[in-house]
């Protein structure tokens, strides 16, 4: 099994992030990107994982 790119990692974390928003609303999935951001720094800021939710939530069939 070979190890995440850090794209990879981040397009999974922010799954994450999308899940929740659509599960428990805008705030709850801030701080869980919060929460990624401060444990995988190398992989994205917040505000990344938040804009990457977001483009997420306008894909069709989402």
């Amino acid at each position: 099994m070979s190890a995440r790119t850090l794209r990879e990692e981040f397009e999974h974390l922010s799954r994450f992030v999308w899940v929740s928003w659509n599960n428990s609303g805008r705030e709850q999935a801030l701080l869980v990107a919060r929460s990624f951001a401060a444990d995988f720094p190398s992989v994205g800021t917040a505000e990344d994982f938040m804009r990457r939710a977001e483009a997420m939530r306008q894909e069709p069939g989402s």
